[in-house]
This record gives C-alpha cells, structure tokens and sequence, in this order.
C-alpha cells in the first residue's frame, strides 16, 4: 500500500515570526505536523538523538535532520524551496518536504522535535572542538 501526499503548495510562511518572542499557531501544519512526527516513531521507534545539518549544494540550501531511534535510524530533508508542501512520498527512503525559508526550517525543525519531545543538537565535533 502506498501512503503518498499530494498537497498543492503553499507559498505563505508557516511560521509568523516577528522580532517579538511569542507562541506560535500550528493550526495550519498541525495535521501535517502530528502525521510527519507519527511516520518518524513508526520508522524509528523510540527516538534516542535528532541532529539538525543546515547545508548548501551549489546554491540550494536545505536542512537535514537525522533522527535516530531504538531500532533505526531516518533523515527528514528540508528543501528551502520558496513555498510550503508537505511531503510528496512518504514511503521514501528520505522524507523530504519545501518550506519557504530558512525561518520556516528552523522552527518546524524544533516543532517537529518539539512534538517527539527530544532536545535537538548539531552534529558532535562540528567545529573541531574537544575529542
């Protein structure tokens, strides 16, 4: 069976982020939101690490995020692509969705950590610290 989302995009920013530290309204990606974080458990089981990896290929940025659970391991790519669309295969290997900026990556970034109540981190030695 093939569970695959077809949304049309969406070019409105899901987060409204003003300079101004306030709670956010998931109203509009909470569905999205609950179904993407359901996919992680069922992939990964309990989640043990979820590390966030902004990066660029050639001009396109992205964030990857690498989410480790008891019984395997899934990556969530964020494709800066300038508007909103929930991912297209769920049966991927990689998921992969567009968010409209990098304002949006961050912070579903942390919604979705948020939501499977893990701490996200940076990648260990990343800036050649202590071994």
């Amino acid at each position: 069976m093939t569970k695959a989302i077809n949304k049309q995009p969406d070019i409105c920013p899901l987060f409204k982020a003003d300079p101004i530290s306030q709670p956010f309204n998931l109203e509009a990606v909470l569905t999205d939101l609950n179904q993407l974080c359901e996919e992680i458990v069922e992939r990964v089981g309990t989640i043990q690490h979820y590390i966030l990896y902004p990066h660029r290929v050639f001009k396109q940025r992205a964030w990857n995020i690498k989410i480790t659970g008891e019984k395997a391991t899934t990556y969530l790519l964020l494709n800066i692509g300038g508007y909103y669309q929930f991912i297209n295969d769920i049966n991927a290997i990689r998921l992969s969705m567009n968010v409209k900026d990098d304002v949006d990556a961050f912070w579903l970034a942390y919604a979705i950590a948020d939501k499977l109540n893990i701490q996200p981190t940076i990648p260990n030695g990343i800036f050649g610290g202590k071994e």
